[in-house]
């Protein structure tokens, strides 16, 4: 088991809504980034900040996680509303793959 795990946030590019680190250990490295776009506000500028964190970071291993509040059949739901369309364009621009298997949930009700 590794214990030389080392965290580096990075309180500048973090904010209410994105959260950045790197974790690393001797063997890897990944840049993580924890997002919450509020459904209220525009998409769009939560995007452009997320395209300037890894345009700023560049990271060799980039994972992003949250809640986009936005439907697309990428990732499981039967429409795709232009939040969803904006946030795929947004994934494909920057290279990325979701995760996510269409059938399984995204979120839990309590």
């Amino acid at each position: 088991m590794e214990n030389d795990l080392k965290v580096t946030e990075h309180p500048t590019l973090s904010s209410e809504n994105f959260v950045v680190a790197d974790l690393k250990t001797r063997s890897w490295e990944i840049c993580v980034i924890s997002v919450y776009f509020e459904d209220s506000l525009p998409i769009e500028p939560y995007l452009t900040h997320l395209k300037m964190i890894r345009d700023k970071l560049r990271p060799k291993n980039l994972f992003i996680g949250g809640d986009a509040n936005a439907w697309s059949t990428w990732w499981g739901s039967e429409l795709e509303d232009h939040r969803g369309e904006a946030m795929m364009g947004v994934m494909d621009e920057m290279e990325m793959h979701i995760l996510n298997e269409g059938n399984d949930p995204t979120s839990t009700k309590a």
